[in-house]
């Protein structure tokens, strides 16, 4: 900002010096996010699905990304290897315990 002269150029809409991290004007601090702020923002997300719902790592990342991460949940899996019965059967109860717990409205 400083060495372009950015606030005083009419070209820029910089009316004040930027810190280069987060675009507020220097010795401010970013503001805090009180709970009913929070509350305001959950409610307006929900029922609305993720941007990333759908789309494919390539998508979301790149071939060579999503290539890479594709890699590595392979190696942990052969290392990992299969899951125990008693393992398998806790899965299972939480699922069935989270199934019970929805309830649809009518």
């Amino acid at each position: 900002s400083l060495d372009n002269n950015i606030v005083e150029s009419k070209e820029w809409a910089n009316l004040i010096i930027e810190n280069g991290s987060t675009g507020l004007p220097k010795g401010s601090k970013q503001p805090t996010r009180t709970d009913e702020y929070r509350a305001k923002l959950s409610k307006a997300a929900a029922g609305k699905p993720s941007k990333l719902k759908g789309r494919t790592y390539e998508e979301i990342y790149g071939v060579e990304k999503a290539k890479e991460m594709r890699q590595k949940r392979t190696e942990s899996n052969i290392v990992r290897g299969p899951r125990s019965k008693e393992t398998r059967l806790k899965i299972s109860l939480g699922h069935i315990q989270f199934h019970k717990s929805i309830q649809i409205p009518l």
